[in-house]
């Protein structure tokens, strides 16, 4: 059964963003090698993101770094498909279900505590 993995970045004191959302501080951080996201990377053909995620995502890139995945992001606005971006809405049990159902490899969570929250 394919799962749905959590690779995240933390704080040693437990943030994974400043308190206005801002993760620009991971720019900054400094370590040895990829520390294994590109293998954790391969693992996976999608990712699921919440919408501030999704927004933050594409005022601060210049490219959608999730081109070549499918992607689906939870939202409570009834919103079109945009590309490989597909807006989803409903219980989180059910978009497991379908996401599991619909993936080929693993799944990725991308975002903050609200969309952890919901899927745990």
């Amino acid at each position: 059964m394919k799962r749905i993995k959590l690779y995240i970045a933390m704080s040693l004191d437990g943030y994974i963003a400043t308190r206005d959302g801002d993760i620009k501080w991971l720019s900054t951080v400094e370590g040895e090698g990829d520390n294994g996201y590109f293998a954790f990377f391969s693992s996976i053909d999608t990712v699921v993101m919440g919408r501030l995620t999704y927004e933050w995502i594409l005022k601060n890139n210049t490219h959608f770094p999730y081109a070549q995945q499918k992607c689906y992001v939870v939202t409570s606005k009834k919103m079109p498909s945009i590309g490989n971006v597909h807006f989803i809405e409903g219980s989180f049990k059910e978009m497991a279900r379908k996401l599991r159902k619909d993936s080929e490899k693993d799944i990725c969570l991308i975002g903050g505590a609200q969309l952890f929250d919901g899927f745990l």
